[in-house]
């Protein structure tokens, strides 16, 4: 490769423009534009400083061949380099952007906003995946998918906020900034050529005078452009270094969430893969996707440590796993709704799986009282009463329950309230619910079985303890439901004694005000007579005075 060549692919890899490096070199533009189109060649010390500038060797910068130039740190992403970056494409931006004319200003916003528009279009793909997410976590239970879904839009809509940000500035400076300044650089180009071709010829001295002072006061412009880039780089610098400071502790604190989501899906997974090898569960998709959450999470535990300590990342190899994770994402979350739309949901429990368990009958009798009344804490399903005459002095309660799933007892108290109270509870031992649920996930059916924590209640006594105890189960209600507007009323009275007491207050601190005003009104009207009076006082002296002065 030639030396203009190489020399044209340094200066743009630095994002130079030919008039940022001549300013550099301490040279004209038009010297730049005829190194690189291959007219001349600079001189030593010009080498020298290029290699200084580019941070190459003499042989590297001469010779036919290119090295890779300081690929170790071309490769290390910081974030010092980032946010230097970032101001550098703003700046760039902003200097190109002031030289382009109107019908090309309205040309590029017009296509900045037609590429925003592009990008807006991904939101649809997330919006589905987000629902596909939650659908899948909220089938693994209420409690578990009431935690997982806010962490699963958390972490999705920030990675798709990183990812239109980084294609919006790939394609910004790619398709935009980097063309429009070539383009740039070709009609300054292009100007040079015909300057060099039709050289002016100046007739008269003083349009002479006029040029060379536009010559020095360019220069005086450039010396003072320099000097203020010079102090403007160092408070530049120091802001960085405190932006890269906040934006690594930022950082710090924004890993927390992904180690916690990291740990979780190792947990899920290893919970997976036990119910697939020992417990004969295949629900093959949701591994899948369980694996490629890991390594999303761990990606972007990786990058953000490795901008946090400064090291590089491996942009290629991130990349690619990257897009592996995401193939197995999407093939697990096809396999997942093919099988799930192979399950049946049930809104009751087959016989075959309530005769596995025990339906325990708990049976007690309590004497008949005219005040005998019971209420029932816990799941219950019917309440039955069963009339036998030969009952008339007793009450007979059986309760069927599920002994495996619940214990039921009761407490009467002294007024006469029978308390039918239930504990739900999950016989360990025998593992009920949780065969239960790996049955129902090897059958690929899910049931309502909350059949198991509700128990069915039988009262066997005489027509007329029936009637007795209705009654005085409505009479309790009935009270009780007294008694609730009572407290409700009491409070409300003594919020309306409150109001009015309030009311009353400002009513007297008005009556305060008017009188204070009343008394502020007749002051005023005693100092305009004291006014007077003195007015009045100084002219009788004044006349007094006079007399004398007269006499």
């Amino acid at each position: 490769m030639k030396f203009s060549e190489k020399l044209q692919k340094l200066r743009k890899e630095h994002k130079l423009s030919q008039e940022q490096l001549a300013d550099q070199l301490d040279v004209s533009r038009q010297a730049v534009s005829k190194w690189e189109s291959g007219q001349t060649y600079p001189e030593m010390d010009k080498l020298l400083s290029l290699c200084k500038i580019f941070q190459c060797s003499l042989d590297d910068l001469t010779n036919d061949d290119i090295k890779e130039i300081s690929k170790h740190e071309k490769n290390q992403s910081t974030i010092s380099n980032g946010i230097q970056e970032v101001l550098d494409v703003l700046s760039r931006s902003v200097v190109l952007f002031e030289s382009l004319s109107f019908k090309k200003k309205m040309k590029t916003i017009l296509e900045l906003i037609i590429l925003i528009l592009i990008l807006c279009c991904f939101q649809i793909p997330v919006d589905y995946v987000h629902y596909l997410g939650e659908e899948i976590f909220l089938s693994f239970g209420k409690t578990i998918g009431n935690i997982l879904c806010p962490i699963w839009n958390f972490v999705l809509y920030i990675s798709y906020l990183i990812f239109i940000f980084i294609c919006f500035y790939y394609l910004y400076k790619k398709l935009f900034l980097e063309r429009l300044e070539n383009r740039k650089e070709e009609e300054n180009e292009d100007i040079s050529l015909e300057e060099k071709k039709e050289p002016i010829v100046i007739e008269h001295s003083t349009e002479k005078e006029k040029i060379s002072n536009t010559k020095i006061k360019k220069e005086v412009r450039q010396s003072e452009l320099k000097e203020e880039i010079s102090i403007s780089s160092i408070v530049l610098k120091k802001l960085i270094s405190l932006v890269a400071l906040f934006v690594k502790f930022f950082l710090l604190c924004f890993i927390i969430p992904f180690l916690f989501f990291f740990v979780l899906l190792i947990v899920f997974s290893i919970i997976d893969i036990y119910l697939i090898l020992f417990e004969h569960v295949y629900f093959f998709g949701i591994l899948p996707i369980i694996i490629s959450g890991i390594i999303i999470s761990y990606l972007i535990i990786r990058i953000l440590f490795n901008i946090i300590v400064d090291r590089k990342n491996q942009v290629a190899s991130i990349f690619r796993i990257f897009m592996i994770s995401l193939i197995m994402l999407g093939i697990g979350a096809g396999v997942s709704v093919l099988e799930f739309s192979m399950v049946d949901f049930e809104s009751e429990v087959p016989f075959d799986i309530q005769d596995r368990y025990t339906i325990k009958t708990v049976e007690e009798e309590f004497s008949m009282n005219d005040n005998l009344h019971f209420s029932i804490h816990g799941n219950h399903g019917k309440v039955t009463y069963v009339e036998d005459e030969n009952k008339k002095d007793i009450v007979l309660f059986q309760i069927e329950h599920y002994e495996e799933f619940q214990n039921v007892f009761f407490v009467l108290h002294e007024n006469q309230d029978l308390r039918v109270i239930q504990n739900n509870y999950f016989n360990t031992s025998n593992s009920s619910m949780r065969e239960l649920v790996l049955d129902s996930l090897r059958n690929k059916k899910f049931y309502d079985y909350s059949v198991f924590q509700t128990m069915n209640i039988t009262i066997i006594t005489s027509s007329e303890n029936i009637e007795k105890i209705k009654a005085s189960n409505e009479r309790v209600l009935q009270e009780e439901r007294e008694n609730l507007e009572n407290s409700y009323e009491k409070e409300i009275f003594e919020y309306q004694e409150l109001i009015n007491q309030k009311e009353e207050e400002i009513d007297n601190l008005n009556i305060k005000i008017s009188d204070q005003e009343y008394e502020i009104e007749n002051y005023k009207e005693q100092i305009k007579q004291y006014k007077k009076d003195l007015e009045n006082y100084k002219e009788e002296i004044k006349n007094q005075i006079q007399g004398i002065i007269n006499e």
